[in-house]
């Protein structure tokens, strides 16, 4: 069953508290690219997180990922795309800035995801089985709409 996408603030903080997603940073825009304001240093390893477009009332989860690594590590990855050093990069940045232009607020959401032993092996994040999850339960259309740009790039 898919979340409803948009969700209102009160819908997103619930879906946010049952999940255990928590604020992480915020993404801004300079005009040419995105940036994030502050980068916290979330120690551990192994995250799914969400962006949060907020337009008014509404909040919409526009892109799922995953950070195999810390969260400053990833978002760090994520910065480098977005002063054009990825074509999926570039694609995530000039949607932030055209949003942001619109009076768009972006935030990013993180969990740390689930460890398990798997074939005898302690502690293996499933942040890539997790990720999956959420992209089908949210359907978020820069997930899809990503792919469909570096393709025709």
């Amino acid at each position: 069953m898919k979340t409803n996408n948009p969700m209102t603030k009160e819908e997103f903080k619930k879906f946010c508290k049952k999940y255990m997603f928590e604020a992480y940073t915020d993404i801004k825009s300079n005009g040419k690219h995105a940036y994030y304001r502050n980068l916290p240093n979330w120690p551990e390893n192994g995250y799914v997180y969400l962006w949060s477009e907020e337009d008014g009332d509404n909040v919409t989860v526009v892109y799922v990922g995953k950070s195999g690594k810390t969260m400053k590590d990833r978002c760090i990855q994520h910065l480098g795309g977005f002063k054009g050093g990825s074509k999926k990069g570039k694609y995530l940045s000039d949607k932030i800035v055209a949003g942001c232009n619109k009076g768009k607020r972006y935030c990013i959401y993180a969990r740390l995801s689930d460890k398990k032993t798997i074939v005898d092996e302690e502690k293996i994040s499933m942040c890539d089985v997790e990720e999956t999850a959420f992209i089908k339960k949210l359907d978020p259309s820069w997930n899809k709409m990503g792919k469909k740009a570096r393709n025709t790039v």
